[in-house]
């Protein structure tokens, strides 16, 4: 619902024509930092369509960065090229930055690739304001993670935890996630161990299955 409310206004000031009673139009560009068959992309699309298909007159365009798969400074160069090439006779009036990624892309490449170009992003985890540091015209939805009230239930849950195994990635979410939990941790020092398993899926199942007693299983994200 805050995501519906937040686009609605960023149409309103952006989007609308000189005239205030004139039906809005223009060009909105959606860069999701995954692939469109993914869940969570899917599910963001939608929702931003579910705003969008009201005002007919105004076109969106995807782009998928598939940074699941490949990311870094060599990766978003070669996605800056290809964009640079589809993109550049076409003038957008409204970006949406969808996760992570493509918010880190944006900064890299605004004034090269997106020049003004008013920004929404959604879906950034453990957003802080040197995220958009140095930059106009953007504004959007923070992704918090409530590490220690999951933590402090999984205990309610289960009593006499001794060992938290937390399965993550080395994506951007990733490693966020990894020190929002790290930073929490110092709350259960000397009580719980907290290991990351970050490494193939094998492996960590086998450490799961090998789990003893006392231990419990976080599960945050993982590609």
């Amino acid at each position: 619902m805050i995501r519906k409310i937040l686009l609605i206004i960023i149409f309103l000031f952006y989007l609308f024509p000189a005239g205030l009673f004139s039906y809005p139009s223009g060009r909105v560009l959606v860069l999701s930092s995954y692939y469109p068959d993914f869940k969570w992309s899917a599910d963001t699309a939608q929702g931003i369509q579910s705003i969008f298909e009201s005002y007919p007159a105004i076109h969106l365009s995807y782009e998928y960065m598939d940074t699941k798969k490949a990311s870094g400074n060599d990766y978003f160069k070669h996605l800056y090229d290809i964009y640079n090439i589809k993109n550049i006779n076409t003038t957008f009036d409204l970006i949406i930055c969808a996760d992570n990624e493509a918010l880190i892309f944006f900064k890299l490449y605004r004034y090269k690739l997106f020049q003004k170009i008013p920004v929404v992003f959604c879906g950034i985890n453990n957003f802080t304001t040197d995220d958009i540091k140095g930059f106009n015209n953007v504004t959007g939805v923070n992704e918090q993670t409530d590490v220690k009230g999951t933590i402090d239930i999984a205990i309610k849950l289960q009593p006499g935890i001794n060992k938290l195994l937390i399965i993550n990635d080395a994506t951007e979410t990733g490693e966020r996630l990894e020190k929002a939990i790290t930073d929490v941790a110092e709350f259960y020092k000397g009580k719980i161990e907290f290991i990351f398993l970050k490494g193939n899926l094998a492996e960590i199942y086998k450490n799961v299955a090998d789990a003893r007693k006392g231990t419990a299983v976080l599960f945050t994200v993982f590609s």
